[in-house]
């Protein structure tokens, strides 16, 4: 695929951040997979990426492993875009935040946890990630190139089966990608946060446990797209369309949506009624009367025909 980092790019790195420190030759084996980790899976599109500044730029170049050793080292804070020109992934993330309130962030862990089961009952690698920040990371890999829209339809599905009662980001956030564009991109893992704190992967009493994580990691299995399919259920699968607005439209989809929020949550209505059986015409109708009535402001009518078609 790629070629691995160098000696001299692991020399670069501080021996660990991290608590769970162990001898040095334990370190130094760490930080190799750790690096190794970063390129080959997290970094999946070489082409561009963002680096935090005082916002988030897009640096269209070539990432290289040096810039990864950067990040690792806490010298630049990057992230990757996600979706393929092809318009596939090979992760999924889950964002968790508190808004800024650490008071909060505890609170987390009891959505994460159901989440977390739902894919590893499924043997798909599944892992937990403290930002650093105010909120969590939980990152799906699949080790394979997924279209994202069967990614985002399982993400949806995980949702809904898990049953957690608050409604995560979901990168990535679009399907396909306009000419030049990049999409949403997502902070890199093994970082050192803008608040001073080190971004580390945790086990399940949410203990500082990076090691778990590589093992996990490098152990897991390749999930491929038939694979994914098979999770999904049949189109029209559970009755036909609805025909009362209040069928089609259930209460938590009444309030109004503020920007920043308008794309994930038409993509989740969207899913949920493609799911009960809307044609396509009819779902498309529906996602442009609730754009138009519910969202500040409402999404252009082109990127609603996107969310459409990913459904």
């Amino acid at each position: 695929m790629t070629s691995e980092p160098t000696e001299q790019d692991n020399a670069k790195l501080n021996p660990n951040p991290g608590l769970n420190e162990g001898p040095d030759s334990q370190a130094t084996e760490r930080e190799a997979n750790i690096l190794k980790i970063l390129w080959n899976e997290f970094v999946t599109r070489r082409d561009a990426f963002l680096e935090k500044l005082d916002s988030w730029v897009s640096i269209k170049r070539e990432i290289t492993q040096e810039d990864i050793a950067d990040h690792r080292m806490g010298k630049k804070r990057y992230g990757n875009y996600l979706l393929s020109l092809e318009g596939k992934v090979r992760y999924i993330v889950f964002d968790l935040d508190a808004h800024d309130d650490p008071s909060k962030k505890p609170f987390l862990k009891q959505y994460i946890l159901p989440l977390v089961k739902w894919f590893r009952d499924r043997r798909i690698c599944c892992v937990v990630e403290d930002t650093g920040g105010f909120g969590y990371h939980i990152w799906v890999l699949f080790h394979a190139d997924i279209y994202a829209t069967k990614a985002l339809k399982l993400a949806r599905l995980t949702l809904k089966e898990s049953g957690i009662a608050i409604e995560p980001e979901i990168f990535p956030k679009q399907v396909k990608l306009d000419k030049g564009g990049f999409g949403n991109g997502v902070r890199l893992p093994w970082g050192l946060h803008e608040r001073g704190e080190w971004s580390h992967f945790l086990n399940d009493a949410f203990e500082v446990d990076d090691d778990s994580a590589i093992k996990e990691i490098i152990g897991s299995r390749i999930v491929d797209w038939k694979q994914v399919e098979g999770l999904l259920p049949e189109k029209g699968k559970g009755g036909g369309e609805a025909k009362k607005d209040k069928d089609i439209a259930p209460d938590r989809w009444a309030g109004a949506v503020p920007e920043g929020k308008r794309h994930q949550a038409l993509f989740a209505l969207g899913c949920e009624w493609r799911s009960r059986g809307l044609s396509p015409d009819k779902l498309l109708t529906e996602l442009r009367t609730h754009n138009e009535a519910r969202f500040t402001p409402p999404l252009p009518d082109e990127e609603v025909s996107d969310i459409c078609a990913g459904c």
